[in-house]
């Protein structure tokens, strides 16, 4: 009697110990999982990941763990594994927006705009005060030429965040979709005079052109191109520019050049063989 107690006192020491080794291992999983990401060494993340799933299948923590897997397989080229692993994250943590832009980057990255429209559609359901997805819901309303949902969203953000620089790009580009080009050009000085670019350049100076004020859009467009010399969409502007100022040469060339570089745009970003 005495040895069968001595052997299942045995058994509880060591099925304790294994208890404890289980769990350190799931989190030394996790921790190096972590360190891979920091790294974007996303095929050890994604190995790590995986084995701490392994571990312990049914843990509640596994919530993080499939996120960030389904960030790794995304940033793999995985697209479907990294689908289905925020679908399993999104089934333990349906209302969590963080889950849901995560999955939404992922399907702009894919160009799933509809897929990415629905996601951040719920997420400004869930929480109508983050500006990064209001911002993304009203570009994509635009895109979508659904400038009613647009205007909501560009309304909300003046309300909490009208000196944002997306708050004024979403303004900016609402106006312009509208071509009420007056209304435009406010927001797109608001943006130029605190980050400016060559977008910013060539959508004021499309609003210029539109009204005719021909000094204001050339400047814009040289502006433009002092920050990028290789701005296809710039040289069209100034080829219409010069169109309309009846520089026939000048505009023949400019148009020559927007073709040109767009043609030599198209090729690089086209994926190797």
């Amino acid at each position: 009697m005495g040895k069968a107690k001595r052997i299942i006192a045995s058994l509880g020491i060591v099925t304790g110990t294994a208890l404890c080794l289980y769990a350190d291992r799931y989190f030394d999983l996790m921790g190096e999982a972590d360190e891979f990401i920091k790294q974007e060494n996303w095929e050890e993340a994604e190995n790590r990941l995986v084995q701490a799933l392994a571990e312990r299948p049914n843990d509640p923590t596994n919530v993080m763990i499939y996120s960030n897997l389904g960030i790794a397989q995304y940033n793999l080229g995985k697209d479907s594994l990294a689908l289905k692993s925020m679908a399993r994250a999104l089934e333990i943590a349906p209302t969590s927006t963080a889950l849901l832009k995560n999955r939404a980057d992922m399907y702009i990255g894919m160009g799933k705009s509809d897929a990415a429209y629905a996601d951040y559609s719920e997420i400004i359901r869930l929480d109508s005060v983050s500006v990064e997805p209001l911002y993304m819901h009203a570009m994509l309303s635009i895109n979508k030429e659904n400038l009613d949902a647009a205007f909501s969203d560009c309304r909300r953000l003046a309300q909490i965040a009208p000196e944002d620089i997306s708050t004024n790009v979403a303004c900016a580009s609402y106006y312009s979709a509208k071509e009420e080009w007056e209304n435009a050009i406010p927001y797109y000085s608001k943006v130029i005079e605190k980050q400016p670019s060559p977008d910013m350049y060539a959508g004021r100076a499309v609003c210029y052109l539109m009204l005719t004020r021909l000094a204001e859009a050339s400047a814009d467009i040289n502006s433009g191109l002092e920050l990028d010399p290789d701005n296809s969409e710039l040289y069209m502007y100034r080829a219409h520019l010069n169109k309309m100022r009846y520089s026939r040469d000048d505009a023949r060339r400019d148009m020559e050049k927007a073709l040109r570089l767009s043609r030599r745009n198209s090729t690089a970003a086209q994926p190797e063989k």
